[in-house]
């Protein structure tokens, strides 16, 4: 391993990027929450996306794939959600952990203190500061900051790192004409890395041959497998570093496992910031066109401080757009609500959404194309052409899962729409910004944004063949063009096929039934995202095959259909007759342009409907993830406006499984005992059937189903399942092996968000008024009652996420307990709550 000593001495003016120090003071910030436990910390734009550790130290990189939806580019390390998980919480202080970033060196004179800061700027890109101190054995009094930023653009993962030692705070001026006084820095970049994609995800890093690249200050690793290219580049000071070996030995070779690692002596100038910007991009294995930068160019930077949204006149400074949604004085609590509803509407756009264009687009194009839909700048009064837009698919998670759920997309996708729906009916108080960039202005091209992803996503659902064994990969929609397989390897190709057979996908519900759900959900609640051309020139032709799919009511490999497949299957025929029901362009009956017979639509969805009505209403059982997931999906009938609907006792029907369904909910006991487990439940998937107690959604589903005396207590009980960055442990069952792996999950993230939104629309939770009610204020008499002032009591109950989870013990004593013994002993849940480190931190590791 080399050592390249970075060329200081002439101290070229860099690019200061000044709007970096100290970032956590501006308005676009948000701190996480630092005294829970973490995973990793997702983010992306347009399909390309980064996951850090809780140390802000790079674990993954991801990119659009043609033929398996993503590949991935992590350190070497098992594929397991245990092992991520385990790096995602805990330093990797040897930097031999999977890490390949760029941090200081452990055998460096310095070292990383306490951290000062740590969150997100406009509630998606990580920002993180720490002190920065010399070891003990080398301590002289001075310290200094280390601040760095993360995101992505045009593909590539950008990291700024601002580094500021001695006099002065990291704002202060500092003419360095008036010292010479330096130090050293030693830092590492790069690690041993892998490749892969969902096919591989799961195990041990699979073999594979790697060719590394030296051109131009840039470091290349291309995979012969996956046909893909890592390109790295780090700057110091605006000039490039070495990253290759010497120039005798820079000819292209071969190895088994890349190693990246490089060590770089950085002079650090007293009182003046140091400034380290790393970029990483995972490419096609293209011949490069471009040799790496031999500098960096400070005018590809001009326009940044609009892209983050920190500028004062951007509209992507979307902190501003949910802090608007709080009420007045509000409370931290209501504050972190918006927050975990923010953070998950921006997982959504940035991080599970993969485009999906008819024909792969080159990274400057689909940055392009897609910019506006993933939270770039804003393009009003652009023209909403369906035809035009590039289909988006939602992947289920981006860490251990990453393939296509279709229930899962529905979630989001409802998320969406409520959040659209919620926004737009928001009154917005005037803020100190306002003047620079009004608050209207931002709304509306956030909203613009939301309806093009919505529609985008809708696109991709309806005109793909939504079979099970086809959602691993990145299913091309049907008026596009077959997978070209020219530039895929055959042996990928037969590695992937032999990996899928073993994916084990649940067939006891028909996935595509939730297309038809997501379709009406957004024509009912945004009709505006449903333009005419997605109507008439998408929708219409997929009509017909949508209602024949449905046909038989067993679903490949079940002997018995399941309750849930009987329900769905009803709610996916209701839902057509309701999207009929709408005129389509020039044609007012929507089932002759859909070439349909409305008789014999109504026999079969009354057919369901009789399957459905002979459900039996009593649960023996313990309940379970899919109970719960039955109940969810009852209780969405209450949404689907099927009262509308012409077929006898269609409405009736879904009301009264919904009520029995919330009084079941209502009436659930304690766990007492234990059962034993894990089990199958007329599915393929095994579950455990340990305490309901141990499910964020088991819990959230009393949320969804309790009277408004109730809301604020069973609301702190889904928080303690709440992680560092907004989103939740979905269940902290240790006797479910893939209990970690459910975590990056997005699904119970959104349910949970869009049931926080209801609520506030109802007035049980605070949140900004609604235009509506404002205007009615406005016209009413003087002496309409002003709004309730929160007393002393109510702000100490509401004071912060701390106390909210101190007092859920005391809530649990008065809480579900009816009926039961009072020598009964209820299992403590809270008692088997993670600590900050999921897994056993030993005090000798190996490395």
């Amino acid at each position: 391993m080399n050592t390249e000593r970075g060329e200081m001495d002439s101290l070229p003016e860099p690019t200061e990027f000044a709007w970096l120090a100290d970032l956590q003071k501006s308005q676009s910030f948000t701190t996480c929450l630092a005294d829970h436990p973490a995973k990793t910390t997702d983010f992306g734009c347009d399909g390309y996306t980064a996951s850090l550790s809780d140390y802000h130290e790079l674990l993954q990189l991801t990119a659009p794939d043609d033929h398996c939806g993503i590949v991935y580019v992590r350190g070497h390390f098992q594929n397991t959600p245990d092992a991520i998980l385990a790096r995602a919480q805990r330093p990797d202080v040897s930097g031999l952990k999977g890490s390949f970033g760029v941090q200081i060196h452990p055998e460096s004179v310095f070292e990383l203190g306490e951290k000062q800061a740590q969150g997100f700027v406009n509630l998606r890109w990580p920002y993180i500061q720490y002190d920065l101190r010399k070891k003990a054995a080398f301590h002289d009094g001075n310290s200094g900051s280390y601040e760095e930023i993360s995101f992505v653009k045009d593909g590539t993962l950008f990291q700024i790192a601002r580094i500021k030692w001695g006099r002065g705070g990291s704002l202060s001026d500092f003419d360095s004409a008036n010292t010479l006084e330096r130090e050293t820095v030693k830092l590492k970049s790069g690690g041993k890395i892998q490749f892969g994609c969902p096919c591989s995800n799961g195990g041990p890093p699979i073999a594979d041959s790697f060719r590394l690249r030296f051109e131009g200050n840039q470091l290349s690793c291309i995979s012969e497998l996956y046909q893909r290219r890592l390109d790295v580049q780090i700057f110091v000071n605006n000039l490039p570093q070495e990253l290759g070996p010497p120039q005798s030995s820079r000819a292209s070779h071969e190895v088994q496992v890349p190693d990246l690692s490089r060590t770089h002596d950085i002079d650090l100038y007293v009182g003046k910031p140091t400034i380290i910007v790393s970029t990483y991009a995972l490419r096609d294995d293209a011949p490069i066109n471009q040799p790496g930068l031999s500098e960096l160019d400070g005018k590809y930077f001009e326009d940044i401080e609009n892209y983050l949204g920190i500028s004062s006149t951007s509209l992507n400074m979307t902190d501003r757009l949910w802090t608007a949604l709080c009420s007045t004085n509000y409370e931290s609590s209501e504050a972190v609500e918006f927050c975990v509803v923010g953070r998950c509407v921006e997982q959504i756009l940035g991080v599970s959404s993969v485009p999906v264009p008819d024909d792969p687009p080159t990274i400057t194009s689909a940055s392009n194309i897609l910019s506006s839909a993933a939270g770039e700048t804003s393009t009003q009064g652009a023209p909403e052409d369906a035809e035009k837009e590039v289909p988006i698919a939602l992947v289920r998670n981006i860490m251990t899962s990453q393939y296509v759920d279709v229930q899962s997309s529905f979630w989001q996708i409802r998320l969406l729409v409520k959040v659209h729906e919620f926004i737009r009916t928001r009154y917005f108080e005037p803020d100190l910004l306002e003047t620079f960039c009004p608050l209207d202005e931002m709304r509306a091209a956030y909203l613009a944004k939301l309806r093009r992803h919505i529609r985008a996503i809708l696109i991709w659902l309806i005109e793909t063949d939504l079979r099970p064994r086809e959602l691993l990969l990145p299913l091309k929609i049907e008026r596009g063009p077959e997978i070209s397989k020219y530039h895929i390897s055959p042996a990928r190709i037969q590695h992937c096929r032999e990996q899928r057979e073993s994916v084990n996908v649940d067939r006891s519900y028909n996935q595509a039934c939730f297309a038809s759900l997501a379709v009406w959900y957004a024509m009912r609640y945004c009709p505006r995202a449903i333009t005419e051309d997605l109507k008439s020139k998408i929708l219409l032709p997929q009509l017909k095959k949508a209602y024949t799919s449905v046909e038989k009511r067993r679903t490949r490999g079940q002997e018995d259909p399941t309750p849930k497949n009987d329900v769905l299957q009803w709610f996916h025929l209701c839902c057509l007759l309701l999207i009929l029901r709408e005129p389509v362009g020039q044609d007012s009956d929507g089932y002759a342009a859909a070439e349909l017979k409305r008789d014999d639509m109504t026999k079969s969805q009354l057919k369901f409907q009789k399957y459905v009505t002979r459900l039996k209403t009593k649960q023996n059982e313990p309940y379970s993830l899919e109970h719960e997931e039955m109940d969810r999906l009852v209780l969405l009938g209450e949404e689907l406006d099927l009262q509308t609907l012409q077929t006898p006792f269609t409405a009736s029907l879904a009301e009264a499984r919904a009520k029995q369904t919330r009084a079941r909910i209502e009436e659930r006991e304690r766990t007492t005992k234990f059962n034993p487990g894990p089990k199958a439940w007329k599915t393929s998937r095994i579950t455990s059937s340990g305490p309901w107690e141990l499910s964020f959604l088991n819990h959230h589903s009393y949320l969804w189903t309790t009277k408004g005396e109730n809301v604020r207590s069973s609301r702190d009980r889904c928080f303690d399942f709440v992680l560092a960055d907004y989103t939740f442990m979905t269940s902290w069952d240790r006797a479910d092996f893939n209990v970690v792996g459910t975590w990056w999950d997005l699904e119970p993230l959104s349910v949970f968000s869009a049931t926080i939104l209801d609520l506030k629309t109802e007035g049980k939770l605070k949140s900004a008024k609604s235009e509506e009610a404002v205007e009615r204020l406005a016209q009413s008499v003087p002496d309409v009652p002003v709004e309730h002032q929160s007393t002393a009591k109510e702000k100490h109950e509401e004071d912060s996420i701390g106390d909210i989870i101190s007092q859920i013990k005391q809530t649990l004593a008065t809480t579900g307990d009816r009926g039961l013994d009072s020598q009964s002993k209820f299992f403590d849940w809270i008692g088997c709550h993670p600590g900050h480190s999921f897994h056993p931190v030993y005090l000798f590791e190996i490395p």
